[in-house]
């Protein structure tokens, strides 16, 4: 389990606890079977709006984070740590508009709607700052 995948246990339990699908959760957590967990919200990551870690806020937040690292600290865990979050919350971008042609879904919390072309262009700056953070270390 990593971090990103703690946003939607955030979202189980703090954010929209009474949603349908966050009781199934909890039911299934209660009942002690883990991997129809990890498979249900899976299966419903699309239905869950206004997530925390998967936003665009959180993002810009992470990218200041990691270059604060990559710059000052030295430290390898935390460098680590930041770059994999990255990682994830990238490939979660491409799955989301390879599925959906748009990212709508990382921008609620800014009440935006990207365009297709502002879409393609975001992805393309995220895997490049992504490259950069990786030849920077």
């Amino acid at each position: 389990m990593s971090i990103p995948f703690l946003d939607s246990l955030f979202y189980i339990y703090l954010l929209r606890p009474l949603e349908l699908s966050s009781q199934r959760a909890k039911y299934l957590i209660s009942k002690k079977q883990f991997r129809q967990v990890v498979g249900f919200i899976q299966e419903t990551r699309a239905d869950r709006g206004n997530m925390i870690i998967h936003s665009f806020l959180f993002e810009v937040v992470l990218i200041g984070l990691t270059i604060l690292i990559i710059t000052s600290s030295g430290s390898l865990i935390g460098l680590g740590l930041c770059m994999g979050i990255f990682l994830h919350l990238l490939v979660d971008q491409l799955s989301d508009y390879l599925a959906n042609k748009n990212l709508n879904g990382w921008y609620l919390n800014l009440n935006q709607v990207l365009s297709l072309e502002a879409a393609n262009k975001y992805l393309i700056v995220g895997i490049v700052i992504f490259v950069i953070f990786c030849l920077m270390i």
